[in-house]
């Protein structure tokens, strides 16, 4: 009886210490999984954010529109070349045409320049923007799941055959691989389209005329 009673009591006190490092291993795979790593596809977030997508829709309706007002002017400086070919050099008039052409000359090149900045600008200004609600989406979704770190994930596409362009592609890639399970891309994507949606819709791109 007592050596029964002293292996039930090593038996229950081996019980006790199972539970407890169960115990202990659940916790800590809990911590892991509050503190895990994720990544996210930032080409994919850029491509399928509906903000980047309006803005592109009008960068091409703009660029069509600076398309056209470059015909017209381009059409009124090559009338002006024809009507000076037919006059004579020698016609008073002549040389007040000159001056009009070079005018428009000057003025289509200021306005092309001008306008070739102002999209370079405003498209460096949103894609600022944009990558900054990407990043504070990132930023407060990892906050509120408990992640410890975001990763930029991305496929690998070699351009090259040469092999010292493609050592220095192999060499910029910092994430090999990285399970479905931490890819928050999709997470990110429609948080900010959610979020995007509530907006009043406005112009983006703002031209000086």
């Amino acid at each position: 009886m007592k050596r029964m009673g002293l292996m039930g009591l090593l038996v229950a006190a081996a019980g006790v210490a199972l539970l407890s490092a169960v115990s202990r291993l659940h916790a800590q795979g809990q911590g892991s999984v509050m503190g895990r790593v994720v990544c996210v596809d930032v080409i994919k977030v850029f491509d399928e954010y509906e903000r980047q997508k309006d803005l592109s829709d009008e960068m091409h309706k703009i660029q069509e529109d600076l398309k056209a007002e470059s015909q017209k002017r381009r059409e009124r400086i090559d009338s002006l070349q024809q009507t000076l070919d037919a006059m004579n050099p020698a016609d008073p008039a002549y040389t007040k045409k000159m001056q009009e052409m070079l005018q428009l000359q000057i003025d289509y090149k200021n306005w092309t320049d001008l306008m070739q900045l102002g999209m370079a600008r405003e498209v460096g200004i949103w894609t600022q923007r944009i990558y900054s609600e990407m990043l504070a989406t990132i930023e407060q979704t990892a906050q509120q799941s408990g992640y410890a770190m975001v990763f930029y994930k991305e496929m690998p596409q070699f351009q090259s055959n040469d092999p010292d362009a493609l050592k220095n592609e192999i060499r910029m890639r910092k994430l090999i691989w990285a399970a479905n399970a931490t890819d928050i891309t999709q997470t990110i994507i429609d948080r900010l389209n959610e979020k995007y949606r509530k907006e009043p819709k406005t112009q983006m791109i703002q031209l000086m005329p």
